[in-house]
């Protein structure tokens, strides 16, 4: 998500569509909030390794830092495809500097390993 997020971040300055959210009722600098949004998440992995009770609040913002990401690849996706129709190679950068596959985080442990047997 760090990656993504910065990534979207350089894409909408190399492509200046700064103003197309602005356009659109984004009324912040996207810029400046992914690289605020993807700063927090590297933060909260970071601190993950502290006590249970920090560890439980990064891992409690993260559905929202990934709703809000989500979002944000709509938007640009929607911004992306009606600006450029026409161009290919942009299209085709776009596609894959906006494919994220999941992790299967699904928030279920792994079974425990069965214990060797005795022999």
């Amino acid at each position: 998500m760090v990656a993504a997020g910065r990534a979207f971040a350089v894409a909408i300055t190399e492509l200046n569509l700064a103003a197309e959210f602005t356009d659109h009722g984004y009324a912040t600098d996207i810029v400046a909030d992914l690289n605020a949004e993807a700063a927090d998440v590297e933060n909260a992995e970071g601190n993950q390794g502290g006590a249970l009770q920090e560890q439980g609040g990064a891992t409690a913002s993260l559905p929202g830092l990934l709703k809000q990401g989500r979002l944000a690849v709509q938007c640009v996706d929607t911004i992306i495809k009606n600006r450029f129709r026409n161009d290919a190679a942009v299209l085709g950068a776009w596609k894959i500097a906006s494919h994220v596959e999941s992790t299967g985080g699904g928030g279920e442990e792994p079974p425990a390993p069965e214990p060797p047997a005795e022999g």
